[in-house]
């Protein structure tokens, strides 16, 4: 949202975003308070200008403005230096703006409903393959919250956020996939008391669990081992962490 705001400033009211405009001000207002200049002037002249521009811009159409900041922004929302067709069908993408969040569509909307947000990799979902165990379409999608896995049907079937370790534009396969939707994973046993030792991925990243305490794992939950996990669990903050957990819990 603020690109679109910066470019919608940087078009139509372009002398007030300008360096020199500031430092302009600034002489002026100095002047003001050394008494050489009367602020009732400086703001009257200012104000004339400015509401001429406010009331011009208020008279414009929205979907001109988003054309032209498409037009001034084209690399940041399209990734190339022209407006791109749409993937679907001869329109042209668009910028649109909902509910504060920019996202991109075809020109010929509603006849083509292609659409995409704005910090999306990908012009279409992309279809990984079927899941061999359920039978299910796996596809990875973007939505509000990012990057996420869906098996099946929209509504009907599982959806798996996509952990930034693993979306576009780093490649994933079903494999992965499959194993991402099975996590949480036990990697083992603790030796000293059998309790379970999980590894998983959350929102800042990896992690292993071990005693209700969560600890950061600097590796893809995947590729660890029990005596990895072990070893962190052995550091001496973390084994801090873990007693100050369970000391807590028994308290309550």
């Amino acid at each position: 949202l603020g690109w679109v705001v910066s470019a919608f400033l940087k078009n139509h009211f372009s002398l007030y975003v300008q360096d020199e405009f500031t430092s302009e001000m600034e002489n002026k207002l100095d002047l003001v308070s050394k008494g050489e200049k009367d602020w009732k002037e400086l703001l009257e002249d200012f104000w004339k200008d400015f509401q001429a521009k406010v009331n011009e811009a208020y008279n414009l159409d929205v979907k001109d403005i988003l054309k032209e900041i498409s037009n001034t922004y084209q690399q940041h929302f399209f990734k190339q230096d022209k407006v791109p067709k749409c993937p679907k069908c001869d329109g042209m993408q668009e910028l649109r703006i909902s509910k504060g969040n920019g996202f991109l569509c075809c020109s010929n909307y509603p006849a083509c409903n292609w659409n995409k947000s704005i910090d999306s990799e990908l012009d279409q979902n992309v279809i990984l393959g079927t899941d061999p165990n359920s039978g299910d379409e796996v596809l990875i999608k973007h939505g509000p919250y990012g990057y996420y896995l869906q098996w099946g049907a929209a509504e009907v079937k599982a959806r798996v956020l996509l952990p930034a370790m693993f979306a576009p534009p780093h490649n994933i396969t079903i494999e992965e996939a499959i194993k991402i939707r099975n996590l949480p994973i036990i990697v083992g046993r603790h030796p000293d008391n059998g309790e379970d030792i999980k590894v998983g991925i959350g929102r800042f990243g990896p992690w292993i669990l071990y005693k209700n305490t969560y600890v950061s794992l600097k590796k893809s939950p995947f590729d660890v081992t029990l005596e990895e996990c072990l070893d962190i669990l052995n550091v001496t903050r973390n084994q801090k962490k873990i007693e100050k957990k369970n000391s807590e819990k028994k308290d309550k």
